[in-house]
């Protein structure tokens, strides 16, 4: 099978018909473990199907046929940290643990991310063009996928148990005047990262 992840696109992908002559394109999403069984069973589903709420921006328009996928969130190409964000987003919303989700996805079913709009000027027009997904992913490597990504195209799963977080301890460590340092070891030393 021609796969291609996410991260690589940018240095290795010219032009959208480069981009299409891939089988696969692998993407991640973040979302929580209080969906992960229907997830596992219906596949990843858009928003439209779901009836999750949107990400809240009045000023971005959203596609509700469609599910946001970025970079591996522990490479340095999620610069903006939006898949551990959503999925952080999501455990808030509705409980359980972030988990990420690791798929991989038909080309032909991507589009630019929503955001593209206000982060690189792209408008709603071009924001339905599929000529733009290539774009989207230079510019901040999210896109978004129409319909639905079936479970046999998710590769894999990883929750992040961290409903305190170490960082947020160590904050909470250095507000209380306590070694931060020494907290975020003793987590290490745990494994409670």
């Amino acid at each position: 099978m021609n796969q291609i992840h996410a991260e690589q696109i940018p240095n290795e992908v010219d032009t959208s018909d480069d981009l299409l002559s891939y089988d696969s394109v692998i993407f991640y999403h973040g979302t929580s473990t209080y969906f992960l069984d229907d997830i596992l069973q219906d596949g990843l589903r858009p928003r439209s199907e779901t009836e999750t709420d949107p990400n809240g921006r009045e000023d971005i328009p959203n596609n509700d046929d469609r599910i946001y996928l970025g970079p591996n969130p522990e490479s340095t190409e999620d610069i903006y940290g939006q898949v551990m964000g959503a999925a952080k987003e999501k455990r808030e919303e509705v409980g359980g643990a972030p988990v990420i989700l690791e798929v991989a996805v038909d080309p032909s079913n991507l589009y630019p991310d929503d955001d593209m709009t206000a982060y690189a000027g792209l408008s709603e027009d071009q924001i339905n063009s599929q000529e733009f997904a290539l774009e989207s992913i230079e510019a901040s490597g999210y896109v978004s996928h129409e319909g639905t990504i079936p479970p046999e195209d998710i590769l894999t799963w990883d929750v992040k148990d961290s409903r305190y977080p170490p960082w947020e301890r160590a904050l909470e460590a250095a507000e209380n005047q306590e070694d931060p340092t020494a907290v975020a070891a003793e987590y290490i030393i745990n494994n409670e990262l």
